[in-house]
């Protein structure tokens, strides 16, 4: 191979790599747009539905470690007579190599949080899906609830804690078994409810109803 040939093949890889490069600043600039895009669209839904934006520091004062894991981009605050309803919406990037690339990763995790007047404990008790995986290989996790359908599907964490089991009331079970409620974490004094997509405006009327039915149930200890 000559100079001049290696020298050819060098600088079309290089263009190659600029080239593709330039598309990936392109696409991730079209995505920080689309997202700043979803949160205008985001705080004028939760105004018609009677939520109100407000400042991050307000919310942490609140809140605390619910909304300062990491930085809110968005917090909106619903009163309600039964306590203050909050949202919170969390977005950044995480890079990972794959060969010689960085490929960025966005994240997003909006949350609807909700007061309880009598916290079952002070760490965290979360009720998950169990995988498909999971409920082959073990139909129970823990000492699980007694239900043998709730406890093929779901999983209270920590599994053999019968404080944390006990958040799993009957009208609790039914209610994650119909969809008529997701999967819940319990932190301290709140109840909060977690969605893993970007934050469109329909997830307002979605998540509303969510927390408002699920913080009725808690309260209600049926």
């Amino acid at each position: 191979m000559s100079g001049t040939t290696a020298y050819v093949i060098f600088d079309g890889v290089a263009l190659g790599a600029v080239a593709l490069l330039a598309l990936k600043i392109k696409d991730d600039l079209a995505k920080r747009r689309r997202t700043r895009g979803a949160n205008d669209a985001l705080a004028k839904a939760g105004e018609a539905d009677g939520w109100s934006v407000v400042p991050a520091a307000e919310a942490a004062a609140e809140l605390g470690p619910l909304v300062t894991w990491r930085a809110a981009r968005r917090v909106m605050v619903r009163h309600g007579d039964a306590g203050d309803f909050w949202f919170t919406w969390h977005f950044w990037i995480s890079y990972h190599r794959h060969g010689r690339a960085i490929i960025p990763q966005h994240h997003h995790r909006s949350r609807f949080i909700a007061p309880l007047s009598n916290s079952p404990t002070d760490g965290l008790i979360a009720i998950q899906r169990r995988s498909p995986l999971g409920r082959t290989l073990k139909r129970v996790w823990g000492m699980g609830t007694g239900d043998a359908e709730f406890d093929r599907r779901f999983v209270v964490k920590p599994a053999d804690d019968p404080v944390a089991v006990a958040i799993a009331t009957p009208a609790v079970r039914e209610a994650l078994m119909s969809g008529a409620i997701p999967p819940f974490s319990v932190f301290r004094n709140f109840v909060s409810l977690s969605y893993e997509y970007p934050p469109w405006p329909n997830i307002i009327a979605e998540g509303t109803r969510a927390i408002t039915a699920l913080s009725d149930l808690l309260r209600s200890g049926a």
